[in-house]
């Protein structure tokens, strides 16, 4: 396997995604899709014209987790931070992958950001601590 030395980190170069899940462990909710939750202005609509059809086409069952997450966040049951609501923290998968946002969409495999999100979490994917790891995400979503 190839690894990349990123600020003083030896990383793999990774083929894919699977059972990773680093960017999203801080998102909260998918990124940009609060913002059609409120009053939606035309504005919005021209600035993430694809996120919002999307949105409006994603199934109830996706969006209530996302309100579902509001909730808590109105509630002060959560400070906003940890991982997306999205997230499976057992399978570090997005179980609404087909619906997610084009930010998610963009993000680079491999990239700096990539390998930022990797660093800052690598104790959370560290393949040997697998058990350790999904208890930890699981006490962040608390």
């Amino acid at each position: 396997m190839t690894h990349q030395w990123i600020d003083g980190v030896k990383l793999p170069v990774l083929d894919n995604c699977d059972n990773c899940g680093a960017c999203c462990f801080e998102q909260g909710s998918p990124p940009g899709y609060l913002l059609f939750t409120g009053q939606i202005t035309s504005e919005l609509i021209k600035f993430l014209p694809d996120d919002y059809e999307r949105f409006v086409m994603m199934p109830a069952d996706a969006k209530a987790e996302i309100n579902d997450y509001i909730d808590r966040l109105e509630n002060e049951l959560t400070s906003g931070g940890g991982p997306c609501c999205w997230l499976d923290i057992e399978t570090r998968r997005c179980r609404w992958y087909q619906h997610r946002p084009s930010i998610c969409r963009d993000f680079e495999l491999n990239s700096e950001e990539c390998h930022g999100w990797r660093d800052d979490h690598v104790n959370l994917i560290d393949s040997n601590a697998d058990n350790a790891a999904t208890h930890e995400l699981d006490k962040m979503l608390r």
